[in-house]
């Protein structure tokens, strides 16, 4: 009965164990929204290393954004807000981009890349447009080897 109330009171993250395999440790975090928890364990995956212990990221109302803003990071707090109603609105794949544009800001320090290819496309995850999920899982191995281009000596803290 002990162990059913423990795995009822855990989610489950990411840790790096010699930053080459990854193991899953049952950990419980009040300043990330459940319904963002597996988008940002799949970053972790895909990155190899665990976010920023200080990394907040919430659902917030629209009267919080100004703008066409559907997502934001904060730096100065490592806090994620997503406009709720645009998120609920969102599949899978749309919102699997939007957070991995948001960790490109918040986790690895990338501005917005307005570049595109030759067919008009966004040619990163970090144009300030939200790129169209459709387009993330046609091209995942393309967009996900841009985003972490560079990027190895942020697994290192």
């Amino acid at each position: 009965m002990k162990y059913l109330l423990c795995l009822l009171l855990t989610g489950c993250s990411v840790s790096v164990d010699n930053r080459s395999q990854l193991i899953v440790e049952a950990t419980v975090n009040p300043r990330i929204d459940e319904e963002l928890l597996p988008f940002i364990h799949d970053f972790e995956l895909l990155f190899g290393a665990r976010v920023q212990p200080s990394l907040s990221a919430y659902l917030m109302p629209d009267e919080s954004f100004s703008g066409f803003a559907i997502g934001n990071c904060n730096y100065q707090t490592t806090t994620i807000t997503i406009k709720k109603t645009y998120w609920d609105s969102m599949d899978v794949w749309d919102r699997k981009a939007l957070m991995l544009h948001e960790l490109g800001h918040c986790e690895l320090f990338k501005d917005h890349n307005e570049d595109t290819l030759l067919d008009g496309t966004p040619a990163s995850l970090m144009n300030h447009k939200s790129l169209d999920g459709e387009i993330l899982k046609n091209n995942f191995t393309y967009y996900i080897e841009e985003l972490f281009e560079d990027t190895e000596y942020l697994r290192q803290r």
